[in-house]
C-alpha cells in the first residue's frame, strides 16, 4: 500500500524560539514517527500556504493541521488554515484539525471545518464552540499537546520561584518588575529571546525589525541583570521543574508548569486558553488573576502550593490525555489508509 503523502500546517515550532511551541511539534513528530509516517512537507505558523504550496489541495492524501492557539477571535492568518482543510475536502483527501483553541470566531468558519474528518480541541469550552458553530457532535478534546509528552523526574525539595514573560508587552515588564521585588526570584522567559522577527517580514522590513528586536533585548537586560534566556525547552523544564512557584503571563509556561508538577499563577489574557486548563484539570480558578492584581501582596497572600485534590486531578487528567493523544493519531492515520 502506497504511504499517504502527508502535510502539517501551523508548524508553530520557529527554530526553537518558544518551548512550549517546540514540544508541541515534537510531540506531534513523536507519534507520526512511532508510526511510520512521514511527514512530506509543513507550512510554518502564519505562512499562506499557497504561497508555498499552490498545488496543496491536489497533493495532500492527509493534511494535519495544529490548531494550538490560532483559531481564535477571526484571525485573518488563521482563516487560511480553514481554507486549506476545505480545499483538501475537495480534492477528495483526508484532514485532521488537532490541539485547537476555538473561540469567538465568524460565523462561516463552522462550515469551513464542518466536513473535516476529525476534529480536536485542547479544551472543552473550544469544543462546545465548535460544535454549536459546526452542528457536529463529534468533537474531541483533551490538554495541549505539551502536557502529552512524558513528564520528567522530579525533584525532592523545590526553592524559589521563576518568574516568566508574556506576549503582551506591558505584563512582561510587570512580571519584570515583580521579580525585583521578590526574594529568591529568577526571571526565565519560556522563549530563547524576548521578540521573534517572523520568517515573513522580508529585505528592509525584516532588517529593521532585527535591529529593533536587539535593541529591545539590550533594553530589557540592561533593566533586568538576574533575567535569562535559556536555550531549549529541556533546560526550561529541568530549572520550572525546582522551582516551588511559576508566575506567567504564557500559557504554555502554564502546562509546563502541569507537566513538572510546578504550582503556578496565570495572568489572564485575551482567550480563555488559561482558565479553560486550570477548570478542564480541577485546579482552583484563583490560579488565574488579572494583570492588576500581580503584586507582592497578591503572591504572599497565600499558599500557592497544589492541594492534594489538585495534584491527584492532574496526575488522572494527564494520564487520560496522553491516551487520548494515541488513539487521536492512530484515528488519524486510519483515515488516510
Amino acid at each position: 500500500m502506497t504511504a499517504p503523502r502527508i502535510f502539517v500546517l501551523n508548524d508553530t515550532d520557529i527554530n526553537g524560539y518558544h518551548f512550549g511551541c517546540t514540544k508541541v511539534m515534537e510531540t506531534i513528530r513523536s507519534h507520526l514517527d512511532r508510526r511510520g509516517a512521514v511527514v512530506e512537507a509543513s507550512v510554518k505558523v502564519a505562512i499562506d500556504w499557497r504561497d508555498q504550496h499552490p498545488d496543496l489541495a491536489k497533493n495532500a492524501n492527509l493534511l494535519i493541521i495544529n490548531g494550538e492557539g490560532s483559531l481564535h477571535h477571526g484571525s485573518r492568518r488563521s482563516r487560511w488554515l480553514l481554507e486549506a482543510a476545505a480545499a483538501v475536502k475537495a480534492e477528495g483527501g483526508k484532514v485532521a484539525l488537532i490541539n485547537a483553541l476555538w473561540q469567538d470566531n465568524p460565523a462561516d468558519w463552522g462550515e469551513l471545518i464542518k466536513d473535516i474528518d476529525i476534529l480536536s480541541c485542547r479544551d472543552a469550552r473550544s469544543a462546545t464552540e465548535m460544535a454549536k458553530d459546526t452542528g457536529r457532535q463529534d468533537i474531541r478534546f483533551f490538554g495541549d499537546l505539551t502536557m502529552c509528552a512524558t513528564s520528567p523526574a522530579l525533584p525532592s525539595k523545590r526553592q524559589g520561584l521563576l518568574i516568566g514573560d508574556s506576549v503582551n508587552e506591558g505584563i512582561t515588564n510587570q512580571l519584570a518588575a515583580l521579580a525585583h521585588e521578590t526574594v529568591n526570584a529568577e526571571t526565565i522567559p519560556v522563549t530563547t529571546s524576548l521578540k521573534l522577527v517572523p520568517a515573513r517580514a522580508k529585505g528592509l522590513r525584516r532588517a529593521v525589525r532585527l535591529v529593533k528586536a536587539k535593541v529591545k533585548q539590550r533594553e530589557y537586560l540592561a533593566q533586568n541583570p538576574s533575567a535569562r534566556f535559556l536555550v531549549g525547552p529541556d533546560d526550561y523544564i529541568s530549572k520550572l521543574s525546582h522551582k516551588e512557584l511559576s508566575i506567567t503571563g504564557r500559557f504554555h509556561a502554564v502546562c509546563l508548569a502541569v507537566l513538572t508538577r510546578t504550582p503556578f499563577i496565570a495572568i489572564s489574557s485575551k482567550s480563555w486558553k488559561n482558565e479553560a486548563l486550570i477548570a478542564d484539570l480541577g485546579l482552583s480558578p484563583e490560579r488565574q488573576i488579572d494583570r492588576n492584581d500581580l503584586t507582592l501582596a497578591t503572591i504572599q497572600s497565600r499558599d500557592w502550593s497544589y492541594t492534594a485534590k489538585e495534584l491527584a486531578n492532574i496526575d488522572a487528567q494527564l494520564c487520560d490525555w496522553r491516551g487520548q493523544a494515541d488513539q487521536l493519531f492512530d484515528d488519524i492515520l486510519a483515515t488516510a489508509t
